[in-house]
């Protein structure tokens, strides 16, 4: 009986002395696992290292992504987060047979931009996720940016899958007012 007390307490100190090794280790998350590919711009010139993915979600981001969460705990759909004039870009861009109900949350990100140049016009934008995206999937790329009111400004843009990874044309106009950071939440029909 002792000899088995003892090898419990052994063990039960070994694995209190690991734990805190394994908590300074960093795990393998979402943004871990986002990959940008070079970015073609309008004129056909290519951009390497014009998106960033930071390693922890932006503060605007994190809020997002609890209000959201909270919303689909509720038994509510992830476009009833949207804005009004939102969800009606989104259904604009569904299926007649895809209600905007639908829809799940497949990804969430947050992007950091380089400098941008109005000679680059429109960009396609292609990110591989820990998701393998397939052709048949209906994709919604919901962009979030500060608005000059300080509120988060959304935009849907129809997306598509690309050899597994995501692609979208990010519009110059969203790219000026954008400036730098951007909330990216892929939408899955």
């Amino acid at each position: 009986m002792k000899r088995n007390l003892l090898g419990i307490l052994v063990a039960l100190a070994l694995c209190l002395a690991l734990s805190g090794a394994l908590a300074a280790a960093p795990s393998k998350t979402t943004q871990d696992l986002i990959r940008p590919q070079p970015i073609l711009t309008a004129n056909g010139a290519v951009l390497t290292d014009f998106v960033q993915i930071p390693a922890v979600l932006t503060p605007a981001a994190q809020t997002t992504l609890a209000d959201i969460a909270a919303l689909v705990a509720s038994s509510q759909p992830v476009a009833a987060y949207f804005p009004e004039d939102t969800r009606a870009q989104l259904a604009a861009l569904l299926p007649p047979e895809l209600p905007v109900e639908n829809l799940t949350m497949a990804e969430f990100a947050s992007l950091s931009l380089g400098e941008y140049d109005e000679a680059y016009g429109d960009l396609t934008l292609t990110l591989s996720f820990a998701t393998a995206f397939t052709p048949e999937q209906t994709l919604i790329a919901m962009v979030a940016y500060p608005g000059a009111d300080g509120a988060l400004a959304w935009l849907a843009l129809p997306a598509q899958a690309a050899d597994g990874a995501l692609q979208l044309n990010l519009p110059a106009d969203v790219l000026k007012a954008a400036g730098r950071d951007l909330i990216l939440s892929v939408l899955i029909g």
